[in-house]
């Protein structure tokens, strides 16, 4: 990472990546992820890899399905 591309990106601690294939996976873990005190954001893989070039979760959850 240069100096220039940190100061577009984002760190939130509070937030936590969910990606999955499956919408209805993503919802029912980002409700878990909720009731933990944490604000979810929920993305399918290739979605997730954009929003990781600005945003820094404090953790990642992958649903490594059958279907993944």
């Amino acid at each position: 990472m240069t100096p220039d591309s940190s100061a577009e990106t984002i760190r939130d601690l509070s937030r936590v990546l969910v990606v999955g294939k499956s919408p209805i996976n993503r919802v029912v873990v980002s409700k878990i992820v909720e009731r933990s005190g944490l604000r979810p954001i929920s993305e399918p893989p290739d979605i997730a890899a954009k929003t990781l070039r600005t945003l820094v979760p404090g953790a990642i959850v992958l649903d490594g399905g059958p279907d993944n």
